[in-house]
């Protein structure tokens, strides 16, 4: 996907720069690590095998009901923060600007990683 999405820059020379690194990145990964799963430990291509780092999954389409509204929610992802100093400040931030985003940050804040452990057994059956 990063290289069809680089193949598409209009920008002759950022797109020839851009597949000559990612072709010089992937090529650096050894042959061992092209069977383990992918994560987010890359550069350019945000590809990587580095242990520690998230996850890249690729959605089964067959997991969707179809049969459902597009209205309904079917799958949610929460990015929770660590840095409890930088979301109080944006929600305050967000406050004093009468930002729309404002209920969301207030969201954001009130997540912390013991809530999303707390809901694992809900989740994982």
């Amino acid at each position: 996907m990063v290289f069809a999405e680089n193949k598409r820059n209009k920008d002759e020379i950022s797109r020839e720069i851009s597949l000559k690194m990612l072709d010089e990145e992937w090529a650096a990964i050894p042959q061992e690590d092209w069977n383990k799963p992918a994560t987010m430990s890359g550069m350019l291509s945000r590809v990587g095998t580095l242990p520690g780092y998230p996850f890249i999954v690729k959605v089964n389409p067959a997991y969707w009901d179809k049969n459902r509204p597009k209205s309904d929610i079917q799958f949610i992802y929460l990015q929770i923060i660590s840095n409890r100093q930088f979301l109080k400040n944006r929600t305050e931030e967000y406050l004093q600007k009468n930002s729309s985003s404002y209920h969301l940050a207030r969201f954001e804040e009130s997540l912390d990683i013991e809530m999303a452990e707390s809901l694992l057994p809900l989740v994982t059956k």
